[in-house]
Parts: structure tokens; C-alpha cells; sequence
């Protein structure tokens, strides 16, 4: 059974117990666990439902910790010190043998650097990426306040986070997803940082 805090104290107990904690990013509420267990992912399989092959993202304290578990290229280097801290989700190559199996179905990486001081402590004090999948559960919509996570995700479900962490509504757009994992530059998804002004990085 879960219980609601106001801030991360109680998370670190969560990652190294490798159980599920919602937490506030700089764009929505997250799912996080520990991005390096087996059993972790699977307790977030489990949670989220039907991913349809998707891959799950990952959160990181700083560049440092993303080039110990990811191939960071020129163009990585570029939009990792213009937009980040920030919304902005990078798909790179992984290093092999980082991350549990169940992370992704490839040889990529979703890796972020959420803009949220207390976030980036915590996983700079335990040095464990964590997971930064939405909240929801899969096919719901993405949650940006605590009341709005627990009106629309079943009470099974919710039954299987071990910690909420609630610090009010979050006033934000979704990240921006880019793939660069090859040659061609890929606008995923457009959020809060748009695809014009990302392109115009490689003009």
C-alpha cells in the first residue's frame, strides 16, 4: 500500500528495495524505480499494463552519469548543454550490460535530466539511474497533480506503489523526444521544446 509524502526523503529506501515510487518532474508526474534491476522492470511492467514494445526512459543526475551508461555523440553534446536540465528526452545508444533487459527492446536509451533540483540530488546521492516512464498506467493519460493520478488509475494499481511523492499540480508540457541514435535526426514527439528550434541546432 502506497502513502503520500511532500518530498523525496523516502525515496532512496524505494530504489534500493527496488520497488515503485510517483514522483514530480519538471513536465508530469513519473514512475520510478530502479533502471537497473530485473526485478524492478518487472514490477513496472506489471504496473503499466500493455506497452506495446516500448521502450522506458531514464532519468539521470548529470552528463557525467548519462556518458557511463550512454554513447554521447557531438550532436548528443549539443543538445545536452543548450537544453539540459530541461524537457527534453534524448533517445541514445546504451552501453551493453548497463540497464536491466526489460528496459528496452534495442540497443537504445531514452535519458533525461529533469529541471528539479531534488530529483537530480537523489539520484546524484545513490548514483542508480531510475525510471521517468509517465505515471499513468498505459493508455490513460499522462498525470500533472497527485489528485489527478489517483482519479484515473485504478486502485489495484495504485496499491502497487510503495511511495507517492505530491507536490501540487505540475503547469507543463510533455518532454520532447529526440532520436539520435543513427545518422538522421528524429522528432518523436513534440513538447515543450519544438521541433523547429531543435532542428535549427543542424542548420
Amino acid at each position: 500500500m502506497s502513502f503520500i509524502k511532500k518530498d523525496f526523503s523516502s525515496a532512496s529506501e524505494c530504489i534500493l528495495n527496488e520497488d515503485l515510487f510517483i514522483y514530480p518532474t519538471d513536465t508530469a508526474y513519473a514512475l520510478g524505480t530502479n533502471a537497473l534491476s530485473d526485478n524492478a522492470l518487472l514490477k513496472l511492467l506489471k504496473y503499466k499494463g500493455n506497452r506495446k514494445n516500448k521502450n522506458i526512459s531514464v532519468a539521470f543526475s548529470d552528463i557525467d552519469m548519462i556518458q557511463d551508461f550512454a554513447y554521447v555523440d557531438d550532436r548528443a553534446l549539443l543538445l545536452i548543454n543548450k537544453y539540459l536540465p530541461g524537457k527534453l528526452t534524448l533517445i541514445l545508444k546504451k552501453r551493453e550490460s548497463k540497464f536491466s533487459q526489460y528496459i528496452s527492446n534495442d540497443n537504445t536509451i531514452g535519458v533525461r535530466i529533469p529541471n528539479r533540483l531534488d530529483l537530480l540530488n537523489l539520484i546524484k546521492s545513490i548514483q542508480i539511474p531510475i525510471t521517468v516512464t509517465s505515471a499513468n498506467i498505459s493508455d490513460n493519460p499522462t498525470p500533472f497533480s497527485i489528485k489527478e493520478y489517483l482519479t484515473t488509475t485504478p486502485k489495484d494499481k495504485v496499491n502497487l506503489i510503495s511511495l507517492i511523492i505530491d507536490s501540487g499540480k505540475i503547469e507543463s508540457e510533455v518532454s520532447t523526444i529526440i532520436d539520435i541514435s543513427s545518422k538522421k535526426i528524429n522528432v518523436l514527439r513534440e513538447g515543450d521544446i519544438k521541433k523547429e528550434e531543435i532542428l535549427s541546432n543542424f542548420d
